[in-house]
């Protein structure tokens, strides 16, 4: 009786099968870590944001010849001492005078000037309080990180 070379079809199937479950524990191996990726990598993006904000503010704050922290109420302007500036689908009603530019918040970006120029995204809220004597405490809130710096403007 003379044997034929080759592989019979039950071979192939179990070929087949143990390929397929290496396949899917690659994958789900590969598609874990990508979602972890993009899961960290948006988390450091919004912590760069914060910081990126910070640092816009603080500087701003440092440079300008004249700070106003401003609320609007009632279509009314008044100098304060501490704003909050909150993202509220377009309306923002407490913003920043740093010399003759305006700094504010709307739709999650924090903007200069009556141009609308894009300074940061991402941002939540920022809080910007007068402790006199030209001290100034800067807070800038994200989704899930916040920041907060105390800096002193010199004359």
């Amino acid at each position: 009786m003379k044997r034929k070379s080759g592989i019979t079809l039950v071979e192939l199937i179990i070929a087949i099968f143990l390929l397929s479950i290496i396949a899917a524990v690659t994958f789900d191996f590969i598609f874990t870590n990508y979602r972890f990726y993009l899961l960290y990598s948006f988390k450091a993006d919004e912590n760069q944001n914060v910081r990126i904000a910070v640092e816009y503010l603080s500087k701003g704050i440092t440079n300008a010849k004249e700070v106003k922290l401003i609320k609007k109420i009632n279509n009314r302007e008044f100098t304060a001492q501490e704003i909050v500036a909150e993202d509220k689908e377009g309306n923002y009603s407490q913003y920043v005078y740093l010399d003759d530019k305006k700094i504010y918040l709307l739709n999650g970006i924090i903007r200069c000037d009556t141009s609308s120029q894009h300074v940061v995204s991402g941002i939540k809220s920022f809080e910007i309080k007068d402790k006199g004597r030209g001290l100034y405490t800067i807070t800038v809130n994200g989704k899930e990180y916040s920041q907060s710096t105390n800096i002193f403007k010199g004359k």
